[in-house]
C-alpha cells in the first residue's frame, strides 16, 4: 500500500478541460484508485479538496459522476484518504526543493 499526493490538474481532465479522452482516463483513475489498497493524501481546504467539492456542482455529468465517486469513495473514506489540516503541514524538504 502506498500513500499519494495527487495533482489538482485531476480535476481539470475530470470537468473537460483537457479533453473527452483525459475526462476517461481521469474518471478510470478514480474508480481503479477506489477499490485499490493505496490511500490519498488530502490537505483540507487546500485547491485540490476546494475543486474535488465544486466538481460535485458541475453541469457536466461525468465530471459530477467521477467527483461524486471521488468524494464518496474515497475523500470520506478514512482508510482510503489521510486528511491533513493546513496547520499540521511542516517545513517542505529541503531536498524536495532541490529536486
Amino acid at each position: 500500500m502506498a500513500a499519494f499526493v495527487i495533482n489538482e490538474w485531476l480535476w481539470h481532465d475530470l470537468s473537460g478541460d483537457n479533453g473527452r479522452e483525459r475526462q476517461l482516463q481521469a474518471i478510470s483513475l478514480i474508480a481503479d484508485f477506489g477499490v485499490s489498497q493505496h490511500q490519498v493524501v488530502v490537505i483540507e481546504g487546500s485547491k485540490f479538496d476546494q475543486k474535488a467539492w465544486g466538481l460535485c456542482k458541475s453541469v457536466n455529468q461525468l465530471a459530477v459522476q467521477g467527483a461524486v465517486a471521488f468524494v464518496v469513495n474515497i475523500r470520506l473514506n478514512l482508510d482510503k484518504c489521510i486528511v491533513v489540516k493546513p496547520d499540521q503541514l511542516g517545513p517542505f524538504p529541503e531536498e524536495l526543493l532541490a529536486a
